[in-house]
């Protein structure tokens, strides 16, 4: 069964707006038709098609050349909610929709191709945990798997001492690297004299529990940080 309308029948795209940039990785997109469509037969429906856009491409070029990756047809309705099991939505990526009439399997008219953007996810920069000598009492959360930390080397430079403990005071294998900014990808575990930032990425199959990092400095003070792993 299909959709069909007695007159003219204009296809006014709704939402996402043109242009738009949006947070959501399933967005409903609306529209309006002029009239009401009664169900006709098999041949005769309205569609909706999503594609995704390559760099610099209008939304008209776009559904006219590039693959959908999204096309649902025998419209009963004027909205479609994107499926969880349609191809993933990219951030920062653009995208363009249109809806469509088809008569006896083709298509014979359509609403303007409407494009919009997958917003980028801002960058927030880590909170580093000041290390201090012995424990504070205070079990921090980790930050997206990892635990950074600050440690004000006043004597030397050298390597890092440091070593990861579990509840059961048993020793863990970790890697602690240096961050020498908050963007750029954390590189050695080198130590200088001043203010050192560290980045402490955890084992994704470590077990849930309370892990104790204890660090040393050039003169054998003992800095520790208890945490959680959830």
């Amino acid at each position: 069964m299909s959709l069909e309308l007695a007159a003219q029948d204009p296809i006014n795209l709704i939402t996402p707006f043109d242009e738009d940039t949006i947070c959501n990785y399933h967005p409903t997109f609306a529209w309006s038709i002029l009239g009401s469509p009664v169900f006709s037969n098999e041949r005769d429906y309205y569609q909706i098609v999503v594609v995704a856009l390559n760099e610099g491409q209008n939304a008209s070029a776009g559904i006219l050349s590039n693959t959908p990756l999204l096309r649902v047809d025998h419209l009963t309705s004027t909205q479609q909610f994107y499926p969880y099991d349609a191809p993933a939505l990219e951030d920062g990526k653009s995208y363009a929709w249109q809806v469509q009439k088809v008569e006896n399997n083709q298509v014979v008219s359509t609403s303007e191709a409407w494009k919009f953007t997958l917003c980028t996810p801002p960058v927030l920069s880590p909170v580093y945990h000041k290390l201090k000598y012995g424990w504070d009492g205070v079990y921090y959360e980790l930050q997206n798997g990892t635990l950074y930390f600050e440690l004000k080397e006043p004597y030397k430079e050298n390597s890092l001492t440091y070593s990861l403990y579990n509840s059961k005071n048993e020793k863990v294998s970790s890697v602690v690297k240096q961050k020498t900014n908050d963007y750029e990808p954390a590189i050695t575990n080198a130590k200088k004299t001043g203010v050192n930032k560290y980045a402490l990425t955890l084992n994704e199959s470590l077990p849930i529990g309370i892990y104790r990092l204890e660090v040393v400095d050039a003169k054998r003070n003992k800095y520790e940080i208890h945490f959680n792993v959830q």
